[in-house]
């Protein structure tokens, strides 16, 4: 992450109305023990922090790597107390947490194991309130191919992904309702929907309807890719397609990933942030 350019946007004042928050990698990691925070990250993390916060933003620490089995299935007590530490003594002033935990894809592969996994978001989620307050302290969490979870042995969900050459849509794959269930029912504030990122714009619609129909909206955070090896190969069109869908869908969650966002979505985000007001009016 470009540290200069990501504060060069927070600090313009069109990007500041459209940015509400930002959930940020400074070294905070999973171990099998704990949570363990690199302190060395604390001074760039603590500018970009207070200049969201002048904004009027949130910020959520991004927790890397798997959530442990002995945290999952186990005693999670030593990782909650790590997270409130975290909070109150070595990154005071964050709004909470966003965990990204890749380690099936899925993140998890099968629902006996994604129980578990998610389980971990509510007690951490519950805790947090417990401590600071409900709500003053969120969680988020980053999802993928969700609606490929089974309890099928060996399953792989992103096996099917949409560049490979047996391409599945999510329609396709046998519907589990206990998947949709556990995201709907969980104590956090937003699942980050990866499966958005990129590829072409038949995934995105397929993919958008899904989790619009299984998953309420307030559960849900959509998310869109900046880097340039995936947006380079859309059109402006494409761009005004997905942001067409976004709004008619009545999303009110965008995570693009990462900072600083390409000046491209600015048109769009701005209309989708403004719930296209004065769109399709003749004056």
């Amino acid at each position: 992450v470009d540290f200069d350019h990501v504060m060069e946007q927070l600090k313009n004042e069109s990007w500041r109305d459209l940015i509400d928050g930002v959930q940020m990698w400074c070294g905070c990691r999973f171990t099998d023990t704990g949570i363990k925070f690199h302190i060395a990250n604390r001074t760039n993390c603590t500018i970009i922090m207070d200049e969201i916060h002048d904004a009027g933003g949130r910020l959520e620490l991004i927790i890397e790597g798997e959530i442990p089995v002995a945290a999952a299935e186990g005693d999670p007590e030593p990782f909650l107390q790590d997270a409130v530490r975290i909070v109150q003594d070595i990154m005071p002033g964050i709004d909470g947490f966003s965990i990204d935990d890749e380690r099936d894809c899925a993140p998890r592969a099968t629902l006996t194991e994604l129980e578990g996994w998610v389980n971990f978001h509510n007690v951490l989620a519950d805790r947090l309130d417990s401590v600071f307050g409900e709500g003053n302290k969120t969680v988020s969490s980053a999802v993928q191919a969700m609606f490929g979870i089974s309890d099928e042995e060996n399953n792989k969900p992103c096996l099917f992904q949409p560049y490979g050459t047996n391409r599945k849509y999510p329609s396709e794959y046998t519907f589990v309702p206990r998947v949709p269930e556990l995201m709907n029912q969980a104590s956090i504030q937003r699942w980050l929907v990866m499966d958005t990122y990129y590829y072409n714009t038949g995934h995105f619609l397929t993919t958008l309807d899904w989790h619009t129909e299984y998953i309420n909206n307030n559960k849900l955070g959509i998310g869109m890719s900046n880097l340039i090896e995936y947006r380079d190969k859309w059109t402006i069109d494409e761009i005004q397609a997905r942001f067409y869908a976004l709004h008619r869908s009545d999303i009110d969650w965008i995570n693009i990933f990462l900072l600083p966002i390409n000046e491209d979505f600015y048109p769009f985000l701005k209309r989708w942030k403004n719930n296209c007001r004065g769109c399709g009016k003749q004056t």
